[in-house]
Order: structure tokens, then sequence, then C-alpha cells
């Protein structure tokens, strides 16, 4: 079980350009304009992070992100995209507080 999961992501658009997120499966597509945030993600699945009107080889410049709350978080770039975006991760921690959930990974790595 990990010591702190990301419970749910939000993407914020420091760019120029419209950013556009799918998320694969159910379909869903949110828009995010510049200077403003998406609202938080929290279901599992596979987002795709591209600029509104990419026309670039294929697979076209993205950022993937497959996203198991509690479980599994991981982001990908693809193609080299140029986008300006911050991906912001809320963690939960199961004890409750930074630092109790962090002293196991200390003990951990003195074996």
């Amino acid at each position: 079980m990990p010591l702190h999961c990301v419970a749910s992501f939000q993407v914020k658009n420091n760019g120029e350009t419209t950013v556009i997120i799918n998320l694969v499966n159910p379909p869903l597509v949110v828009t995010v304009r510049p200077g403003e945030a998406s609202p938080p993600f929290s279901s599992r699945g596979t987002y795709i992070i591209h600029a509104e009107h990419e026309t670039l080889p294929l697979p076209p410049p993205q950022i993937d992100i497959t996203f198991t709350p509690g479980d599994l978080f991981v982001a990908k770039s693809i193609n080299g995209p140029s986008l300006k975006v911050e991906i912001v991760a809320k963690l939960d921690f199961p004890n409750g507080d930074l630092l109790s959930s962090l002293s196991p990974v200390e003990n951990a790595h003195h074996l």
C-alpha cells in the first residue's frame, strides 16, 4: 500500500493556447483557456492533454496521464509537446499528516 496517494489532480494552463484534456473512457472533454485551471479529476483512466489546434504528426505532441486514485499516477510526454501547463496533484495521507506518513519511508531505507 502506498504511503501517500494521489487522490485527484488539476491542470493549470500557463500558456497562450487553449489546452484540451480528453479522458479516454468514459469519454470526457475539458477545455482549459490560458490562465485558467481545469476542475479536479478524480476518475480512473487515461487523460490526454494537448493544444487545441495541434496538427503535427501522429501521435501528436501531448501529455498522457494514467491515473487510478490512491494507486497510480504516471505522466508521460509524447513527441515533445510545447504546452505550458502545471499538473497539481492532491495527496491523501493515510495517517492524517505528512510527517507520520513518511516515517515508514525513513525506516525502509535503513534495512
